[in-house]
């Protein structure tokens, strides 16, 4: 499932090639180091080809020049990677997109990508968590239709609450 976005200036693919999966996690790391939401070293031993790809399927977004400038992990039913989803659910994790790249609807592009995924998929729901000060992804998930659920957020264990979301079918 590949499509253009709207003036094709990206492109959302799988990340077949382990290439793409080596992009997709240092945008990633990039990210999620960067922006101060994971310290380096818990990154660095997460946020690998071989640790994601065995739990989902890379999503990314890239450029016509083949530059990588968004990527999600789409969970595969049952993942070891799961962390809020129940049975019949699936989930997302790891929303990045680089800087230069942000207000161009990656994001909203790779979400929509899982959101049909999961509908393809007969998921009962598509869920994910973020962080409180995680505002702009809010915003994103709010306007694409993801409520939160309250009850089910949950402590990390680095002093933050996860905070819910679910797209219902």
């Amino acid at each position: 499932m590949s499509h253009a976005s709207d003036g094709s200036r990206f492109t959302i693919r799988e990340a077949t090639t382990t290439s793409d999966q080596v992009a997709a996690c240092a945008l990633q790391f990039a990210v999620y180091v960067g922006d101060g939401y994971v310290e380096a070293e818990r990154a660095a031993t997460n946020l690998k080809p071989e640790v994601l790809g065995s739990g989902g399927t890379q999503l990314i977004a890239c450029r016509p020049d083949g530059s990588v400038v968004g990527a999600v992990l789409y969970l595969h039913q049952g993942s070891a990677l799961q962390q809020v989803a129940a049975p019949g659910e699936r989930e997302i994790r790891m929303l990045g997109v680089a800087r230069e790249a942000r207000g161009e609807g990656v994001g909203e592009a790779l979400v929509r990508s899982c959101i049909e995924r999961a509908r393809m998929d007969n998921a009962s729901a598509l869920v994910l968590w973020t962080r409180l000060n995680m505002e702009a992804a809010q915003r994103l998930y709010a306007r694409l239709g993801f409520t939160r659920i309250t009850d089910r957020d949950m402590q990390d264990d680095r002093g933050f609450t996860r905070m819910v979301y679910a797209y219902i079918y």
